[in-house]
């Protein structure tokens, strides 16, 4: 439930209580680690379209419940809905994230997720994303495979791209804070 592409969670952007709306849970870790900056109920809108990841995001919370005195359940919303039609009303969170999850998509998708990433922030809201990049473009055979995209790795886009994806669809300043630098090897 969790590739290890990164987080979405930064301190430093979590300050004074954001609203935030995170796509593609998982096992709900980051709506966790969310909740802990934006400690109100219903703070924290989380929102998957697999049924299994929002049970297991919620028997998680019961479990995180029982072992932290500071996180209650109601913290979070979980919410059943894609992201490319997502829930929240329009101009409705502070915060817009999702990690790992856009990779997943080919690019007339990845357009419609990030429009919909720009239509529920309130203004001067932000979007974090954590998601891998590629320096070149990835071959399409390797693009087409279900199970490569899946794992978020053959929708990866180089940075430039995705950065040039993400200002058409509206957003202005764009920051990379950080990347890591892997090698992934693929066999044919």
């Amino acid at each position: 439930m969790n590739y290890g592409c990164g987080s979405s969670v930064h301190p430093r952007d979590l300050v004074n209580q954001p609203t935030i709306a995170n796509v593609g849970v998982g096992g709900g870790m980051e709506l966790l680690q969310f909740s802990y900056f934006s400690r109100r109920k219903g703070s924290i809108i989380g929102i998957d379209i697999v049924p299994e990841m929002l049970e297991a995001s919620k028997y998680n919370f019961k479990i995180a419940e029982a072992t932290n005195e500071w996180f209650h359940q109601d913290f979070i919303d979980l919410k059943k809905g894609s992201a490319l039609d997502l829930p929240p009303e329009n101009e409705s969170v502070d915060i817009a994230a999702q990690n790992c999850l856009f990779n997943i998509f080919k690019t007339t998708e990845l357009k419609q997720a990030l429009c919909e990433m720009y239509r529920v922030p309130k203004p001067h809201g932000r979007l974090i994303l954590s998601d891998p990049i590629c320096e070149n473009h990835i071959p399409e055979f390797l693009r087409n495979d279900n199970q490569l995209r899946a794992i978020c790795i053959s929708g990866s886009l180089p940075l430039n791209e995705y950065i040039q994806l993400i200002t058409e669809v509206g957003f202005g300043t764009v920051e990379s804070k950080k990347t890591l630098s892997h090698t992934v090897t693929l066999q044919l």
